[in-house]
């Protein structure tokens, strides 16, 4: 069996062009490890070990950077072209960018085949662009919005879980009237408000309008996007949300610590918050109830679209790699080998988003994930969190107008105006966008 796979390398060799004595190193970028004194993290760690046991011959060499540190380092790669074979990218206007600039390499056909027999719909959305594939889902599903809410205090005072926006809008009401903070949001970093308007818009206008908006293709001003703006206006004003919401820190846990002390009813938050609140309050888990976002009764969009990132981590090929085939196979078989899959679930908490984690123990004995993962598998599209969907430029005039929104500094109307003033601008620097 040692010879038999000997040869294949010598033959994979032969086929990139490469010196059939020597040694080939594919080099990959990754985020600095989660376990003390790994190289990389242990589910990247395992498919390179997997990976070696099939092609010895192959070395691997793997760079580790903290998250700040690798968006600064990669951005500076691409400037300059002294880029690895392999590198991950959140996907969004980041991973669009790096394609326009030429820097990655497609994906064949046998990968792509593989990928659509592999991977939930909302993935392949985060990784197709012009009419390819450019990269492999590989860490976590973040996905939502949902309601996490607090029984005890439903129970309490009779309450249910909203199904609709108005009893979204009379359940606020009457939870202030109570004495509570119906939603703690800390929208001090500005991105916990925009997943609750990306999800609100979802429901308003469906995720192929948003898209276009977002693209530049359709006016901010769209009736409908205008509409989403004006209910989300409408639940400010019933004091949905904390008063001081644009000063309360995510990062620090101050918005939740009200949701733990119970002041607060609510959290509407993307899935990871099922993780924070276990980590941070497993002793709340036993109170804690979990719902859809209600679905707006005059809405245009499928009720089970969601917003967020399937994959979170976009593996990609660069374009003058030398080695882009072996890179390839790697990707398409030992990646997302199933006793990484198992790793990732089982032992890092993360839900990669390919068919059959949901009958691995972890999901299946998890009523919280066993829902999370049959919506993320049932969703037929899955919209990109929007700040980092859109060009850097136009994210940054968006969430600040956001939170001038939050504290009705500003109309929808002006909202809307003032994002149409800011793509115009871009426009005439990029003509592609829109385009």
């Amino acid at each position: 069996m040692r010879k038999l796979v000997s040869l294949t390398v010598l033959c994979v060799l032969t086929i990139l062009g490469l010196t059939v004595f020597g040694k080939v190193t594919l080099e990959l970028w990754s985020l600095s490890p989660a376990v003390e004194g790994a190289e990389v993290n242990p589910d990247i760690a395992l498919a390179i070990e997997l990976f070696k046991k099939d092609f010895p011959e192959v070395e691997f060499k793997t760079v580790t950077y903290s998250v700040d540190t690798y968006k600064t380092k990669l951005a500076v790669a691409m400037a300059s072209g002294e880029l690895p074979d392999l590198f991950f990218t959140w996907g969004g206007g980041q991973l669009r960018s790096y394609i326009d600039s030429g820097q990655i390499h497609p994906l064949s056909d046998e990968t792509v085949e593989w990928m659509k027999k592999t991977f939930w719909p909302g993935a392949l959305e985060e990784v197709y662009y012009k009419g390819k594939y450019w990269a492999v889902p590989f860490n976590n599903s973040i996905l939502g919005d949902f309601l996490w809410y607090r029984k005890d205090i439903f129970e309490k005072h009779g309450l249910q879980p909203p199904k609709t926006w108005s009893e979204f809008v009379a359940l606020c009401k009457k939870l202030r009237e109570l004495g509570y903070i119906p939603i703690t949001m800390g929208n001090k970093a500005r991105w916990p408000a925009d997943h609750f308007l990306a999800t609100l818009a979802a429901r308003v206008c469906g995720n192929e309008v948003v898209k276009e908006i977002l693209n530049g293709k359709r006016s901010w001003k769209d009736p409908l996007m205008l509409k989403t703006l004006e209910k989300l206006v409408e639940l400010i004003k019933v004091g949905a949300f904390p008063e001081a919401v644009n000063a309360l820190d995510f990062n620090t846990g101050e918005d939740r610590a009200l949701f733990y002390v119970g002041k607060a009813a609510m959290i509407c938050e993307l899935s990871f918050m099922y993780q924070v609140i276990k980590e941070e309050r497993p002793d709340l888990i036993p109170v804690l109830g979990m719902a859809k976002f209600p679905i707006v009764e005059d809405g245009k969009g499928d009720p089970r679209e969601l917003v967020g990132i399937v994959g979170d981590w976009f593996y990609s090929i660069v374009a003058n790699s030398s080695n882009k085939e072996l890179a390839e196979k790697f990707l398409r078989e030992y990646l997302l080998h199933p006793e990484v899959v198992r790793m990732k679930v089982e032992k890092r908490g993360t839900l990669p988003p390919v068919y059959g984690i949901e009958e691995l123990p972890a999901i299946k004995n998890d009523p919280f994930l066993s829902e999370i993962v049959k919506a993320a598998m049932e969703a037929p599209s899955v919209m990109h969190c929007w700040d980092t969907y859109l060009p850097p430029e136009i994210a940054e005039v968006y969430l600040d107008n956001l939170q001038k929104l939050m504290d009705l500094k500003i109309t929808p109307e002006k909202f809307a105006e003032t994002m149409d003033k800011t793509v115009e601008e871009y426009k005439k620097a990029h003509s592609e966008y829109g385009q």
